[in-house]
């Protein structure tokens, strides 16, 4: 038996079957995972107000031979896009949505999602890759590995300009945790340098986020699967704060 601690907030559970930026299908399979595996009546036994909004449309990924740098990009938007509104939709003064995924573009469409309701906010981006590349630089063509980048602002313009604002994210409220710098093989030379400069990196092995410090409750969660690099933190859990500011020196 679990504890029974109640809480007055009030989660909005939203499921978002898309592995359209993936590498592979797959992905669009974790939220009905993550509820057989029994996540909605575990949190109800501890007295968690829950309410269980279903499932967007499930996108499945497929190659996109005509785009080899841009893979899917009007699949990836419109998952974005539904993202976003469905948190408009869900989110109220006393209700914390809790999206679960499907591969990490949908970040995307959560920060556009709570901007859209007036929110200020960092995000702690858990994986183990930086996903800076863009279209210009990506060895693939898929959006996973360009989440952040789309986020400051980079990219394909149809999909950084999703959001109320632009960028979507300042590049010094973004703070990557568990990623292993010393792995070498994810991002290129060029790329880590750009992110040295823009943002701070919190290794497993930090006793504090770099140079970031995260302010007040969480805004959202997200549930995703992700890049698993040997030695970094498993990626899997994005959470989105209200604000984020650089601590003095």
């Amino acid at each position: 038996m679990g504890r029974n601690t109640t809480s007055s907030r009030k989660f909005a559970i939203i499921g978002v079957p898309s592995s359209a930026g993936a590498r592979r299908p797959g992905q669009e399979q974790a939220p009905s995972a993550l509820r057989a595996s029994g996540l909605v009546d575990s949190l109800e036994e501890r007295g968690v107000d829950v309410f269980d909004r279903g499932d967007l449309p499930k996108i499945v990924f497929r190659p996109d031979p005509e785009n080899p740098r841009k893979q899917n990009l009007g699949d990836v938007g419109r998952v974005a896009r539904n993202v976003a509104a469905e948190l408009g939709r869900a989110r109220g003064k006393e209700t914390c949505p809790v999206v679960l995924g499907g591969d990490c573009t949908i970040t995307i469409g959560v920060v556009a999602g709570l901007l859209g309701q007036g929110s200020s906010l960092g995000l702690l981006y858990l994986d183990g890759d930086l996903d800076l590349n863009t279209p210009e630089t990506t060895p693939s063509g898929i959006f996973d590995g360009m989440v952040t980048a789309h986020l400051v602002g980079r990219g394909d313009q149809e999909l950084a300009l999703i959001g109320p604002e632009y960028p979507l994210l300042q590049e010094s409220h973004l703070v990557y945790f568990g990623y292993n710098v010393s792995a070498g093989s994810i991002d290129t030379a060029r790329t880590v340098c750009v992110v040295f400069r823009m943002c701070s990196i919190a290794t497993p092995h930090s006793s504090a986020p770099g140079r970031e410090s995260i302010h007040s409750r969480a805004a959202a969660r997200i549930f995703s699967a992700g890049t698993h690099v040997m030695g970094s933190a498993h990626s899997g859990v994005y959470c989105l704060t209200r604000s984020a500011s650089r601590s003095k020196p």
